[in-house]
C-alpha cells in the first residue's frame, strides 16, 4: 500500500513480480492515522498505519494492475501534450500583457487568434516599436504575404498604421527589456506549437497501432485530441470498474450527496483526478455539437435549471 498511483516508486515496483500495489489516497491514511492516540507523523510510524490498514482493508481493496504498454504509450504523450498546451496558453497571456505595456499597436493589428503565427513573425523580427516604424516596406510587405495578407490595399494600410501609430512610451528603460521578454516569448511559443504538433503525430501513430482505437475514434465529438484520452481514461483494464457509475465516481463526473436528518446538499466531487474528469467534461461538450440525443439530453437538463 502507498500514498500514490504515479511516481518513481510506482515505475519501480509495478512489473516486480509476487508485488501487488494498492494505490490511495494520501487523505486516507491521515484520517486513519488520526483514529490513534498521540497526533504524531513520521515515516515508520506511517509505514505501520500502512500495513494496518492494508491488513484490515484487503477484502474490500483492489490490487492496482498497470494498463498494457500500447495504452500507457497513448496516455503518457496525451498527458504531456496537455501540459505543453497549457504552458503555450500561458506563454501566450504572459506575451499579451508584455505587450499591452509597451507595444499596443501590434495587437490592434495582429491581436486576433488567427493572426497569432503574423504576430510571432513580426515580434521575431521587431520587437522594439521604434524598430517597426523604420523597418522597410517591402520587408513588412514580405512578412505579410508569407501570412495570406496579399492584398495591396491592406498592406497599404497596415504599413500605414504602423507608421502614424504614436508610441506608448519612449521610455528605454522600459521598451528594451520588454521588447528582449517579447522576442524571448515569441521564440518559446514557437517552440511549444512545434513540440504539439510533434505529439499529436507520435499520438496518431501509437492510435494506429491499438487494438481498441476504433472504437473510441467513432464516437461523435472525439477528435484527433479527445479519442486517445477516452480510449485511456477507460483503458485496458476494463475489468477494474464494476459498472459505469463506479468510473463516474472516480473520475469526478458523478455529485456527491451529503444528507443528514432533513439537511440534503449535493456538490461537485473535489476529490478525484481532475485530468480525467476533464476529459469527459470536454468530450461532453464537443459531443454534443456533434450528436443529436447528446444535445438533446443537455438541453433538457438545462431546461430544468441545472448550469
Amino acid at each position: 500500500m502507498l500514498e500514490q498511483s504515479r511516481g518513481a516508486l510506482i515505475y519501480a515496483l509495478m512489473f516486480r513480480e509476487n508485488v501487488l500495489l494498492y494505490p490511495i489516497n494520501p487523505k486516507q491514511l491521515a484520517s486513519y492515522r488520526e483514529s490513534y492516540p498521540g497526533g504524531g507523523k513520521s515515516n515508520p510510524t506511517d509505514a505501520m498505519y500502512l500495513a494496518r490498514m492494508l491488513c484490515e482493508r484487503i477484502t474490500t481493496l483492489k490490487a492496482w494492475r498497470p494498463d498494457d504498454e500500447d495504452t500507457r504509450l497513448i496516455a503518457n504523450l496525451s498527458q504531456q501534450r496537455r501540459k505543453i498546451v497549457d504552458g503555450q496558453t500561458k506563454l501566450r497571456q504572459q506575451l499579451m500583457a508584455v505587450l499591452k505595456s509597451y507595444f499596443p499597436v501590434v495587437l490592434e493589428l495582429f491581436g486576433k487568434q488567427h493572426q497569432l503565427p503574423l504576430l510571432l513573425s513580426v515580434l521575431s523580427r521587431w520587437p522594439d516599436p521604434r524598430e517597426l516604424r523604420r523597418a522597410d516596406r517591402r520587408l513588412i510587405r514580405r512578412v505579410l504575404c508569407d501570412h495570406g495578407v496579399r492584398n495591396e490595399q491592406q498592406q497599404k494600410e497596415i504599413i500605414e498604421r504602423i507608421r502614424a501609430a504614436h508610441l506608448l512610451t519612449r521610455d528605454h528603460a522600459l521598451i528594451t527589456p520588454s521588447a528582449m521578454a517579447a522576442k524571448l516569448l515569441a521564440s518559446q511559443i514557437k517552440e511549444a506549437k512545434k513540440a504539439i504538433e510533434e505529439f499529436d503525430a507520435a499520438i496518431d501513430k501509437a492510435m494506429n497501432q491499438h487494438p481498441d482505437a476504433h472504437l473510441f475514434t467513432n464516437l461523435r465529438g472525439a477528435g484527433y485530441v479527445l479519442a486517445p484520452r477516452l480510449l485511456c481514461a477507460f483503458g485496458s483494464q476494463r475489468d477494474r470498474w464494476e459498472d459505469a457509475d463506479q468510473l463516474a465516481s472516480f473520475s469526478g463526473i458523478a455529485p456527491v450527496t451529503k444528507q443528514s436528518g432533513k439537511q440534503r446538499h449535493v456538490h461537485r466531487r473535489f476529490a478525484c483526478p481532475k485530468y480525467l474528469r476533464q476529459t469527459f467534461h470536454e468530450f461532453a461538450e464537443c459531443a454534443r455539437r456533434y450528436c443529436p440525443w447528446s444535445k438533446a439530453r443537455y438541453d433538457m437538463l438545462r431546461d430544468r435549471g441545472m448550469k
